[in-house]
């Protein structure tokens, strides 16, 4: 096999043997740019999840809030959002 490779032009020797040593460190490279996006995606849902947990608690807030007004109102027909 060796003498095979030796038939080629030196510029793709030189890509063979770039390639043979240094594999590892490209997939390497590949694994941690899918990490860090990964990672970062992770991020940016626990960030939605916190902003969909506040909302969740402001409409609660305003429901009650207004449920209050209409028992002063003595609207008692009007519920809590639950």
């Amino acid at each position: 096999m060796i003498e095979w490779i030796q038939t080629w032009p030196d510029w793709l020797q030189g890509l063979w043997l770039s390639y043979v040593t240094f594999h590892d460190f490209i997939q390497w490279a590949i694994i941690a740019i899918v990490a860090k996006t990964a990672w970062g995606q992770r991020k940016k849902k626990k960030e939605l999840e916190e902003l969909i947990d506040h909302i969740h608690e402001e409409l609660h807030h305003h429901i009650d809030e207004d449920a209050s007004r209409h028992d002063e109102l003595g609207q008692s027909g009007m519920t809590k959002g639950k």
